[in-house]
């Protein structure tokens, strides 16, 4: 039978709850078990695809969720697909085409029951194949949104058995500044009743907080004090799942479920606790790092710099290889624009200033027209300094159209998407491209290429690597009556598809490291096992060549 995880939160909301949920995936996924998860948003959305490109997550099968699903994949070394991101959208639709078919013959369609029905058919379908999977129940749980949800769990646990259903609630321990009271425990138990007002009796109370949880900060938040265990500050993501071993949840959950009743595979068992060795060895990497590297990341972000969770988990992930603690530093690219420099000087200073003090600048995906100008500005910089570049899908495009025009001489070099009558169309459009494709490394890469010997170290140091696999979303592509006449000024195309239509890959051969993707590599990278785009990048930035990681690698081992 197929043991079932709820994590569920009050107000607040954030990365903090997934970061919960995929960190107690991974300790279950040490015991040799199945493990799966998956998110839940009581939202009308099918999917993510039309939320900001910060905020989604691009899967394997093409589907797009939301950036939690990322934090899943990463700590399971795992992929996932789209019936592991489920929204309320999904299940009004799947009951309107029913509706629309007949099959509910003729009578009225109820949200609580035939709509919990469809709720419950979607959580089994997520948990498919595994021994236990994880649920993250993505909004606060007062809201009307939820409360349908939380009747869909309660049933389920009826359906399926209290001993195969266990809850984690995750509140927040307030602590107000120049205060006579050290911390207010009233909005956490507060919480925890309305959790139970609802129906759902939490099994343990996860409560962030900065300092010690006394028995009487923990009597104040639940009747039950032993269910509350604290969340301390970590230094980082990584050592989550240790907390949380630290504090016994791992035995809790084993006993709550009876997970000790499932048949284990000895030889995962072993592969598993690998796993997992690997992962103390990240953190004992990041522990022994004293030197720092600092990286510009140029993008659209409304002044939510929570955006692109996924581009910075690749750079910590690269950093920490590296030896590196990672120093992010996040530029509205409207604030490098000439108009900044007229209506606001001191923010287009401030942002000039953290431009040219990086070690490296990253330009990440993004869509409308603001801010181009800015990113163009902030790519012609690396290029012309010689600091190392790393553009992806926006950052591809704008970079190669910054070359057009700066190197080239075509002063009006655009996208189709920006600007239709422009004389040059230095990209136009493309059908849709979705999922993990192909990308060819072609044969000019072969001698000098850092990307492509990079993807050859990862896979094998002594292999000629020549096709990879990566996950792409994009909707433009290099117009190829262009290539040629960027070739010849220096911009080297060194990866295509399969059919050499779409150019995927370009580098600067006399330069650090500038080079750009059309395609995600973000979404690939591991703690253990970093995307070599993203390597290859935060080794230039750090000053570190090829070879020396490879002597690294060598003496690791």
């Amino acid at each position: 039978m197929t043991k079932y995880i709820f994590f569920t939160y009050g107000i607040i909301a954030g990365y903090q709850k997934g970061l919960l949920a995929a960190s107690t995936a991974l300790l279950l996924k040490s015991l040799g078990l199945k493990v799966t998860a998956a998110r839940i948003d009581p939202f009308i959305q099918l999917d993510g695809r039309n939320l900001d490109p910060g905020y989604n997550y691009l899967l394997e099968d093409g589907g797009i969720a939301v950036e939690e699903l990322g934090n899943y994949e990463r700590f399971l070394d795992t992929n996932l697909d789209i019936s592991q991101y489920i929204t309320s959208g999904q299940v009004f639709n799947g009951l309107v085409e029913k509706e629309r078919a007949g099959e509910f013959l003729g009578r009225s369609v109820l949200l609580v029951g035939d709509g919990t029905d469809k709720m419950q058919e979607f959580i089994e379908k997520a948990a498919i194949g595994s021994d236990i999977c994880v649920f993250e129940l993505g909004a606060e749980i007062d809201l009307p949104d939820t409360q349908t949800w939380l009747e869909a769990i309660d049933e389920f646990q009826d359906k399926v058995g209290v001993e195969n259903v266990a809850f984690v609630h995750v509140v927040p321990l307030l602590a107000l500044p120049n205060s006579s009271v050290a911390t207010i425990t009233k909005p956490a138990f507060d919480s925890h009743r309305s959790l139970i007002t609802n129906g759902t009796t939490p099994d343990l109370i996860a409560c962030i907080c900065s300092g010690e949880l006394t028995e009487a900060i923990r009597e104040k938040i639940c009747f039950e004090p032993t269910k509350v265990i604290p969340i301390y500050a970590v230094p980082t993501s990584y050592h989550l799942p240790f907390l949380l071993e630290r504090e016994n949840v791992l035995e809790f959950l084993t006993k709550r479920l009876r997970l000790d009743l499932i048949d284990i595979d000895p030889k995962q068992l072993i592969i598993e606790n690998e796993s997992l060795g690997k992962w103390k060895n990240v953190i004992q990497d990041y522990n022994n790092a004293t030197k720092f590297v600092t990286i510009a990341i140029i993008g659209k972000f409304k002044n939510q710099q929570d955006l692109h969770h996924s581009i910075s988990q690749a750079l910590e992930h690269a950093s920490i290889a590296c030896g590196r603690k990672l120093i992010l530093k996040w530029i509205e690219a409207t604030h490098l624009e000439p108009q900044s420099e007229i209506n606001t000087p001191h923010q287009y200073r401030e942002a000039l200033d953290t431009l040219f003090s990086a070690n490296g600048i990253l330009v990440p995906d993004g869509f409308a027209h603001y801010g181009i100008d800015g990113i163009l500005l902030a790519a012609k910089s690396a290029r012309e300094r010689e600091i190392p570049f790393l553009g992806i899908s926006l950052g591809f495009l704008a970079s190669v159209m910054e070359f057009a025009r700066n190197v080239c001489g075509l002063t009006d070099a655009n996208s189709e998407e920006l600007d239709k009558t422009t004389t040059h169309k230095v990209f136009i459009k493309d059908n849709e491209v979705l999922g993990r494709h192909h990308t060819n490394f072609l044969d000019v890469s072969e001698c000098w290429s850092k990307i492509r010997r990079l993807y050859e170290i990862s896979n094998n140091p002594q292999s000629d690597i020549k096709i990879i696999s990566e996950r792409h979303h994009h909707r433009y592509k290099l117009n190829i009556e262009y290539l040629q006449f960027l070739e010849d000024a220096g911009l080297i195309f060194v990866g295509s598809n399969e059919t050499a239509e779409r150019m995927e890959i370009f580098e600067l051969k006399d330069h650090p490291f500038y080079a750009g993707t059309q395609f995600h590599p973000e979404y690939k990278s591991r703690p253990f096992n970093p995307s070599p785009v993203f390597l290859g990048f935060v080794l230039a930035s750090s000053g570190l060549s090829i070879q020396w990681y490879m002597e690294k690698q060598s003496r690791s081992k």
